[in-house]
């Protein structure tokens, strides 16, 4: 697992890849999870799973701004190699979703636990985490909706919008949300709306050939990031650029 920082261009900065972890080991078939979010002008925070021999654990790292690793914290260990994981950093937290049914918030500053709760949605599951300053929007889908719930950090809803699923048959991978627009990605598309979700902007279709794609908004573009694979093992990373509507 690398990071390495690009410039405006896309041109690789010089002597900013640090290698995070050797020796990665998938976690049920699947690469594991690793998120990266800005923590201003310090650096990075990186929030990953670690695959062990039966289970895996939850880390969260800190780094510094060419992408060296300054800290190592375990914020959940011995989990099932089953056990699906979400999660996404607040502007003072990191919460952690179980697909258990457990939501775990943890201090960004030094990892500790500051609370659990149980989330057992009725008919529905969490698909994603977007951050919203301190407050955290959790993303439901049933059979027919995708339902917004926002929630104080003490894990008080304070609102709650449902639209319908934009494909009954498609599932939703993540939400991202900026500014004034949320972005909400399907297995075979991106789908941007407004950010009271009242408006649908025009899809983003796949080809079919990324891999891993990952989706961010800028203040005036979406960057669509994934991988191709011609020969089994070699991947190329791929980087388009969508001007927003």
């Amino acid at each position: 697992l690398i990071v390495q920082r690009y410039d405006v261009a896309w041109q690789l900065v010089p002597d900013s890849v640090h290698t995070i972890q050797s020796d990665v080991q998938l976690i049920a078939g699947s690469p594991p999870v690793a998120k990266l979010f800005s923590a201003g002008d310090d650096g990075y925070v990186l929030v990953l799973t670690r695959g062990q021999t039966d289970t895996q654990a939850v880390e969260l790292l800190h780094l510094a701004a060419d992408g060296s690793v300054q800290s190592t914290t375990t914020l959940l260990a011995e989990l099932s190699v089953l056990e699906g994981i979400i999660a996404t950093v607040t502007t003072d937290a990191v919460w952690v979703f179980l697909g258990g049914g457990s939501l775990y918030r943890f201090a960004l500053s030094d990892g500790s636990l500051q609370a659990m709760q149980d989330v057992s949605p009725v008919e529905a599951s969490v698909s994603a985490l977007v951050p919203d300053g301190t407050s955290l929007i959790m993303v439901l889908e049933s059979a027919t909706e995708l339902v917004f719930n926002k929630q104080t950090e003490f894990g008080v809803t304070i609102q709650s919008v449902a639209i319908p699923r934009p494909d009954p048959l498609v599932g939703c991978d993540q939400v991202i949300r900026q500014q004034d627009q949320l972005l909400v990605q399907l297995q075979d598309r991106i789908v941007p709306y407004s950010d009271n979700l009242a408006y649908q902007y025009p899809e983003i279709r796949f080809t079919g050939n990324e891999l891993y794609p990952l989706t961010v908004l800028s203040n005036t573009s979406l960057w669509l990031a994934y991988s191709t694979s011609s020969t089994l093992g070699q991947y190329t990373t791929q980087v388009q650029e969508y001007i927003r509507q």
